[in-house]
This record gives C-alpha cells, structure tokens and sequence, in this order.
C-alpha cells in the first residue's frame, strides 16, 4: 500500500484518526473506537506473502501475543486484514516512545533500574508464556499515562520475520541491540530478550550504546566478537560490582548469561 491512510478510513471497528509514525515493523496510526468511545493504535504491517500459511502464521502469533496480561506489555485489542497488509490494534500510550526521551547523561542505577526492573518483569512473564520479543530497544518501550514503562511489538519481528524477510535472506531485529546468536541466525531462547534488555541498561547507565561502528556490519561483528567495555569506564559514578552485571548481562554465550531478568 503506497502513502498515508486518510483521516476516516475504517480499518475493522475503528476509525483513523492520524498518522503516528514508520518503522521497520510497519505504518502506526491512532485511531477511535466510536461504540466503545476508546482511542487505540493501530499497527499496519508489510503485506502477507500469498499463501494461506503467512497468513495462518501471523493469526496463531498475533492471538498468542494478544494473551499477555502484563502491567508492563502493551496490550492487544484486535488483529485483522486490511487491504492485504495485516494489523494490529494495540493501547494507545500518549507519552510516546523511551527512545525519544533517552537520556543525554547516565542515569544513576536507582533511576535506571525504575525502567528496568518492570521491562524486566515483563520479559520474565512472557518468556513463561512461551512468547519471545526478538527487538528490545527503546523505539519498543512506551510510557503510559503515568511514565511507566510497557513494552510494545511482542513477536511481530517474528511475525514480520516468517512472512517477508526469511525470504530476501535478511536479518530480523535491530543491529545495535541484537544478541550474538540472532546475528547468526541461530534458534533463539529467552536469554536473547535478555541480550537486548542488557544493552538498553548499558545505554541507560552510560548514554551511549556497548558497541558503536561505522555501519550495520561492524555493530554485527562487535556483538559476536568484541568483548563488552566496562560500563565504569565511561561513567565512573557507577557501582564498580555493575561492570560485573552487565558483562555477565551481555556475555556472547547465552548459557554464560543470567537465567532471567530478575
């Protein structure tokens, strides 16, 4: 589908509004729900593959997505087809994106660990449930109503994934956050989450990311082959048993890993 939904355009019960934002995961718009009087967003993806089984895919992970009860996962209200592209519909988070309030200096690990500790508690209970996330960054945590963070796009990369990219041989999930085995393209578990979870931390407890190229595939190489700077040496101020943490947090083995988030 070329250009921008027009304001008015029904998509399932819901009515467009305005257009929010684009991502690699898809076209976001706000829309309202006129019956129920409730505003949402809706979440527009790339356009199925033609077969019955892209289809079927996004349907048992979008149904399977949209049983997540968590205080800190963005819910799913609705799914559906719209002029062959598949969507969403998800809460609308009036405070936007983490990533557009990134901080510009280091956070002391108190302030850090107030957006960790619930984004953590939320991968923990998913990973019960069986669901990954594959892209943790900040473009996928919001902030509701009251600055709590909730993390959003819960197996759309998957999704997206399964339908579009495994056929041009590309490579799911974002460089500066991707775990060494997603990079290679090997079967992931929960400790893939918890990869990226680590590198959000690190962002947080230092203002800049743990490895930092020229492009896609030098960040791709560093997640493999460089070993981790130590958060201390570009913030002092931390704790030194933090070094630690999240070189454990960010080992290039999984099994090297912590079990959980908590």
């Amino acid at each position: 589908m070329e250009g921008e939904i027009p304001r008015g355009t029904q998509i399932g019960s819901y009515v467009v509004d305005s257009f929010l934002g684009r991502g690699g995961m898809g076209i976001v718009y706000r829309a309202f729900h006129p019956r129920l009087e409730r505003w949402a967003a809706i979440k527009l993806l790339p356009p199925f593959q033609s077969s019955s089984d892209a289809r079927g895919r996004f349907e048992r992970e979008a149904r399977a997505v949209a049983r997540l009860r968590h205080r800190h996962i963005l819910s799913v209200f609705d799914f559906g087809e719209f002029a062959g592209q598949p969507y969403m519909v998800v809460e609308y988070m009036p405070n936007g994106a983490l990533v557009d309030r990134m901080p510009k200096e280091p956070l002391t690990a108190t302030q850090a660990l107030a957006l960790l500790r619930p984004l953590g508690e939320a991968l923990d209970y998913a990973h019960q449930q069986g669901i990954l996330h594959r892209d943790v960054k900040p473009a996928n945590v919001f902030l509701d109503s009251e600055l709590q963070p909730v993390l959003a796009d819960f197996g759309l990369a998957r999704m997206v994934d399964e339908q579009s990219l495994t056929a041009s041989g590309m490579i799911s999930g974002t460089p500066t956050h991707i775990s060494p085995e997603q990079t290679m393209g090997k079967p992931l578990d929960a400790q893939s989450d918890l990869y990226s979870l680590a590198v959000v931390g690190y962002q947080l407890l230092t203002a800049r990311l743990p490895f930092q190229g020229g492009g896609m595939m030098d960040l791709l190489y560093a997640h493999v082959h460089t070993e981790v700077p130590p958060p201390t040496g570009f913030n002092p101020a931390l704790p030194k048993p933090i070094d630690a943490v999240l070189v454990r947090a960010l080992a290039k083995n999984p099994g090297d890993r912590y079990a959980s988030a908590s």
